[in-house]
């Protein structure tokens, strides 16, 4: 059986944003993905697959019109701050990624639909904890956690290295709330290929710098000067390299 999307959503108020707009559609997966950086931040992504036919009762041309008609006092989350990822509104799809600086930042972003028991993010102790309940209320309800490090304790369904995930099959006939928990250590990020490189780069040239100035500079060159002219002090006449007499005069010099 497939959802009303009228009903409650889960976790991101945006979300319930335009998906209250498409009141009368079927909806047939919902989808999050929660990403977090050992230092904080990280992004949230959100998306929905629905039945295209619905959705064109809208109006909405595209996946940003339907941001566009959403009330701007329903939600917590800036407007401008939510990035269209999958715009094929024609089908059906649409997924947006809004980004976080902190956990602060992310907690504002957590709807009442949800109870959050537990979000936190110590860099100190490195670790990092999550304990929250998702609501399911649709045909497939699917939740995907990239943790800031190596994954601890978890109740996920999947796990693939950092990542875990979470799958539910639900109706909005019988909605029902689900736990999630998962903690990990926080590592420190590493360094990108591309910055390692220009770090070589900078340390190289850097090294051929000190080499010059300590060598003094670019060499010297060496500038050899054609000898001067010299002529008879007696008749005037120019004499030759060398000469010891002039040719012209035939006295010596």
């Amino acid at each position: 059986m497939r959802s009303n999307l009228s009903m409650r959503w889960w976790l991101l108020p945006i979300i319930a944003l335009f998906l209250a707009l498409a009141s009368g559609c079927d909806v047939k997966k919902l989808s999050m993905r929660l990403s977090v950086r050992p230092d904080g931040s990280g992004a949230i992504e959100a998306g929905f697959l629905a039945e295209k036919a619905g959705l064109v009762l809208l109006g909405a041309s595209s996946c940003r019109d339907l941001i566009e008609q959403s009330s701007s006092g329903s939600s917590s989350i800036p407007k401008e701050k939510i990035r269209v990822v999958e715009d094929r509104l024609s089908e059906g799809r649409c997924r947006f990624s809004i980004p976080f600086q902190n956990f602060q930042e992310l907690r504002s972003y957590m709807g009442n639909e949800n109870t959050v028991r537990r979000l936190t993010l110590d860099p100190g102790n490195r670790r990092f904890e999550i304990d929250m309940d998702i609501n399911v209320n649709v045909e497939e309800t699917e939740f995907i956690l990239d943790l800031p490090g190596t994954p601890l304790q978890h109740n996920a369904h999947e796990a693939r290295g950092r990542q875990l995930i979470w799958r539910w099959t639900g109706s909005s006939y019988s909605p029902r709330k689900e736990r999630i928990w998962a903690s990990s250590t926080v590592e420190p990020e590493m360094i990108s290929p591309g910055l390692l490189v220009l770090i070589v780069i900078l340390m190289g040239v850097a090294a051929l710098g000190f080499l010059f100035l300590r060598q003094g500079g670019l060499p010297r060159l060496s500038v050899s000067r054609a000898p001067a002219q010299r002529f008879c002090p007696h008749c005037g006449a120019p004499l030759l390299p060398g000469a010891r007499f002039c040719s012209h005069c035939g006295r010596p010099v």
